[in-house]
């Protein structure tokens, strides 16, 4: 079931796939080409924000059944939260989508916009890492640590929430929701850190 980590804005749910369709999304994933992601060739729709991950070229959007089991629970949350419910019809690419890490990623600072992204996003984090957390700093230790010129572009121009500081390690067949508009950036990783991921109520931005 779901468990409210940050007051109405993090939550948590274990044990979210069945073994079945963890194992399955995980060899596909393994037998699937990962193109690498970088700032430095895409566009920046918010503010400048530098980072480095691996898209699993596989079309999990496809996959109906999947596509259910994860939208079922999520639905659980987003029906009180939001008062709406994310149906297999309204997916696009960017609501329903696998990344890993590589030996260059990383992610600064950032939030995303509800106008954009719609009001929330989901991570279900495939694999357990001693690394690579979630991190989401109180604007203290933002400005002293993670502050940089396209989060101050960022900060100037769009709400931006600080919540922590809080810090989550991925745990293997663990979704966690946020919202939109909270800061958070997220810590190298030697491990492939591979999640499922997408904001399910985007507004079908391309990035």
């Amino acid at each position: 079931m779901w468990n409210e980590i940050i007051n109405d804005h993090l939550w948590s749910y274990e044990d979210f796939l069945s073994t079945n369709s963890l194992e399955s999304v995980l060899d596909t994933i393994n037998s699937s080409i990962a193109v690498e992601k970088d700032s430095h060739d895409a566009n920046h729709y918010i503010g400048v924000t530098h980072y480095n991950y691996s898209v699993v070229k596989h079309n999990f959007k496809l996959d109906a059944a999947l596509v259910s089991e994860v939208l079922d629970k999520l639905n659980l949350l987003y029906k009180p939260l939001l008062g709406k419910e994310a149906s297999l019809d309204s997916i696009n690419g960017n609501a329903f989508w696998a990344k890993v890490f590589n030996p260059h990623s990383n992610f600064e600072m950032h939030v995303e916009t509800k106008a954009a992204f719609g009001e929330v996003v989901f991570l279900l984090y495939l694999s357990d890492e001693i690394d690579g957390a979630l991190i989401l700093p109180d604007e203290l230790t933002a400005r002293q640590l993670h502050w940089t010129r396209g989060f101050q572009d960022i900060y100037d121009n769009h709400p931006v929430d600080f919540v922590g500081p809080y810090r989550f390690l991925p745990k293997k067949n663990t979704c966690i929701v946020m919202r939109v508009e909270t800061a958070h950036l997220v810590e190298p990783c030697t491990g492939l850190r591979p999640t499922l991921n997408g904001w399910s109520f985007n507004s079908g931005i391309k990035c």
